[in-house]
């Protein structure tokens, strides 16, 4: 179950951030190839491989919580933190 809402996770980043690129609407048709991979359907590829870090996931804090992200591979979880805290 983790895992999938993990890649639903993922492929809904990628699909923003496609759709900004493109300036089109998320209509566009994306097929995932893989949690950092997806093509148009022009054949264009987007690949986030290079952005994957999980030992150093972006971090952002808002509100007085700590948001981690890390496109391509589950964040590992950090001392007494519960397991759904990392989202993988």
């Amino acid at each position: 179950m983790k895992l999938k809402i993990y890649f639903l996770f993922t492929f809904c980043v990628i699909n923003c951030l496609v759709s900004k690129i493109l300036n089109q609407s998320t209509s566009s048709e994306i097929i995932p190839l893989s949690p950092c991979k997806a093509q148009l359907n022009d054949g264009r590829l987007i690949d986030l491989t290079s952005l994957d870090n999980p030992t150093s996931p972006r971090v952002a804090e808002k509100a007085g919580f700590k948001y981690k992200f890390n496109p391509c591979s589950p964040i590992p979880c950090e001392g007494g933190q519960r397991a759904s805290a990392a989202v993988n």
